[in-house]
């Protein structure tokens, strides 16, 4: 479970909100993905720049088939791709995941014309919608998974660090800080071998270096405290997919102050990783169902409000 796994499994939930009113496909392509594949064994670069050619030949190709259809994009793709959607596309709905477009130097004009021409943007929180176009609609990640949280009981005797390590989700500028009584367990492949060694150096942290089938990772998260070990700027432009995964199956995320967070720590559903005194912190489990509530409803709002503007001005 890593960003990449969030990012599909997010996508499915915003196409399962929309399955509701419409009859939603897919478009999975073989070809491309088979000449993706080829991309990246290919040897030398005219090779792959002639197979980026293609590549780029199938993508237009299927872009212009449903050129009439209402599309929702959830890559955002490059300057041309957004020229190509700017001139020949004639509804399209942007889901954004990562906000770092809106902050390109060079291209920020152009994606702000590729977002302005659309019927409606689809943001995964507030924070980044009214920092980056307040017209926006949020659609929140799930928060609330099948586990009955009322009845759960914290293992605050350890704090755990779950999935790969490596240096851009890196646990130990976290398990330096760290001065309270807990232990610090990285489950986990560390593909760096320096990071490895030096987690191992420290008494307060124990590594477990070996990969994390699916299964496993959510057997760990539940009634756990889990450390998230992304960087702030990070969140700037992205919330963590992890973040969710571990509300959903029923732990107690522990992640840098931001912003983006500050609503689930004033709720007490959610632990700044600043903040060392982890036996002392009220975990209010009966947040959880409002906050629940709360997001399905704004979740539901803004569905409804897409769907309306789509048979308002998209179907005949």
């Amino acid at each position: 479970m890593d960003e990449k796994g969030h990012f599909k499994r997010y996508i499915s939930h915003i196409e399962s909100l929309f399955e509701k009113s419409f009859k939603v496909i897919i478009i999975k392509n073989k070809e491309k993905i088979n000449i993706q594949s080829k991309i990246i064994e290919a040897k030398g670069n005219l090779n792959k720049l002639l197979l980026s050619i293609l590549l780029f030949k199938v993508y237009i190709r299927n872009l212009f088939k449903y050129r009439n259809e209402i599309i929702l994009i959830t890559s955002h793709g490059n300057p041309i791709f957004w020229i190509i959607a700017i001139l020949f596309l004639k509804n399209y709905i942007i889901c954004i995941i990562s906000c770092h477009h809106f902050e390109s130097k060079n291209k920020k004009w152009l994606f702000n014309l590729f977002i302005a021409k659309s019927l409606a943007v689809i943001f995964t929180n507030k924070i980044h919608r009214d920092k980056y176009f307040k017209d926006g609609y949020v659609v929140r990640d799930r928060i609330h998974g099948g586990v009955d949280l009322d009845s759960k009981t914290i293992d605050y005797s350890q704090i755990k660090v779950l999935g790969h390590i490596s240096e851009n989700r890196n646990p130990l500028g976290f398990i330096k800080r760290y001065s309270g009584k807990s232990k610090i367990v990285v489950k986990g492949k560390v593909v760096d071998e320096a990071i490895a060694l030096e987690i191992t150096e420290h008494t307060n942290a124990i590594l477990v270096n070996k990969y994390l089938s699916d299964e496993d990772y959510i057997n760990e998260i539940v009634n756990s405290l889990i450390y998230i070990p992304v960087e702030k700027k990070y969140s700037d432009y992205l919330i963590s997919g992890v973040f969710y995964d571990v509300i959903e199956k029923g732990g107690i995320p522990v992640i840098h102050n931001h912003e983006l967070y500050a609503e689930y720590f004033e709720a007490g559903i959610a632990i700044c990783s600043e903040k060392n005194d982890y036996k002392n912190f009220n975990i209010k489990l009966e947040n959880y169902a409002e906050i629940s509530n709360k997001y399905n409803n704004e979740t539901e709002s803004s569905i409804k409000s897409i769907v309306h503007l789509i048979n308002k001005y998209c179907i005949n």
